[in-house]
């Protein structure tokens, strides 16, 4: 359909009629501006003034649609067709619209939600006596849950034990958040009950403290210890890219593996042969070959006993029925006594550290200094063998 032809169509049509566009425009309430976009070629009449168009001139619309006089209906099924194409690609873009405008919706509501809402703390703070953060200390707070695993206090003063230790506080400024006899362990809530980590003291870290009530030289004190809140996670990012395993092919966990266990059995075999020990491999399942654990007959009567495998030890007293167990890249060495009572003691600070998966409170000096005897003798034995890793985080040695 051509709308230049059409135009010049209308124009001499109009001429012949003797009616200028001002006489058209109003004979059909359209502007004479309208009328000479027509004639121009730039517009179409409107559909609903088509009709009136033609009886005005004097034409069909079969003619108007061609441009000329014909009884072709070339043109008239010509511009059908185009209003056809037209309404279908208004309903596609009025579709696509619709559903751009939803996807950026729930992009939009998601992001409000979700960006930067998990955020992750370790928790640091020293006062004269005490400090918190070396051990389990972080805190997360997100829009779904918030939870804290709170650690130790470690007490600076050795004037100060564990049993004098009266009341450990978790505070906002001067507001509660919670207490007891130790802090230890993992707290959370659900986003909103605001029952522990409410939302001013979420929003405030930098006011946090504990508080220590504590006995000395027979007075009661309190101590508080301002809390640093040390951002370590935070997902401020819009998009976050894969990364690689910090591993290559040549320091897989199979491999790290492997060279452990080439380690320990290297260091069986500095046992047996350079260490000045007579012992014997016990054999699993009757093949020897195959066997990861190993029997040594020291300190008197006592077994010595390394697996191999994973690195665990034990030493036993058949007859006073006793047990010394330990990993040997762990600080904390396990005794057990005739009762079955276990004790955990650090090899670093000189402390116990559990007395009967308890934290220790009425500590036997007797018994210390027996554990301590051991410990002396078995750094010792095994000088320059075992090697330590004071941050290791190792689980209580258990070697039974």
């Amino acid at each position: 359909m051509d709308q230049v032809k059409i135009g010049k169509f209308i124009f001499e049509c109009r001429k012949n009629k003797n009616i200028t566009q001002s006489e058209l425009g109003e004979k059909l309430s359209v502007s004479k501006n309208a009328v000479s976009k027509w004639e121009r070629g730039i517009s179409l009449p409107d559909v609903s003034i088509m009709k009136d168009l033609c009886n005005i001139l004097g034409i069909s619309l079969n003619e108007l649609f061609n441009g000329e006089t014909s009884v072709s209906d070339d043109g008239l099924i010509n511009y059908l067709e185009n209003e056809k194409r037209k309404k279908k690609t208004r309903i596609i873009v009025f579709i696509s619209t619709m559903i751009l405008t939803i996807i950026l919706s729930i992009l939009t509501l998601f992001f409000i939600n979700n960006y930067n809402k998990v955020r992750g703390y370790l928790l640091v703070g020293e006062s004269e006596n005490f400090s918190y953060g070396y051990n389990s200390n972080l805190l997360i707070l997100s829009n779904i849950k918030n939870i804290a695993s709170i650690g130790n206090i470690h007490i600076k003063n050795s004037k100060i034990k564990d049993t004098d230790i009266k009341e450990i506080s978790l505070k906002y400024e001067d507001k509660l958040m919670m207490s007891g006899n130790y802090l230890n362990g993992v707290f959370y809530e659900n986003s909103g009950y605001d029952e522990i980590f409410y939302e001013e003291a979420r929003n405030n870290l930098d006011k946090w403290n504990i508080e220590v009530e504590y006995v000395i030289n027979n007075e009661v004190k309190k101590e508080v210890i301002k809390l640093e809140a040390i951002n370590i996670l935070k997902n401020d990012n819009l998009m976050y890219h894969k990364v690689q395993n910090i591993s290559d092919d040549t320091n897989t966990e199979s491999d790290w593996r492997e060279e452990e266990k080439k380690y320990l059995n290297s260091l069986r075999e500095e046992l047996l042969i350079n260490h000045n020990f007579t012992g014997k491999i016990v054999g699993v399942n009757g093949v020897k070959k195959k066997s990861s654990t190993i029997i040594f007959k020291i300190f008197n009567k006592d077994e010595f006993i390394l697996n191999t495998n994973n690195g665990y030890w034990r030493i036993e007293n058949k007859e006073l029925k006793e047990l010394f167990s330990g990993n040997i890249k762990s600080k904390y060495i396990k005794y057990r006594n005739s009762d079955h009572i276990e004790f955990i003691y650090d090899r670093l600070t000189g402390k116990l550290e559990r007395c009967n998966n308890r934290i220790c409170k009425n500590i036997d000096k007797e018994l210390l200094n027996k554990i301590k005897e051991f410990v002396q003798i078995y750094e010792k034995e095994f000088e320059g063998l075992f090697g330590l890793y004071p941050n290791e985080s190792l689980e209580d040695p258990i070697v039974d």
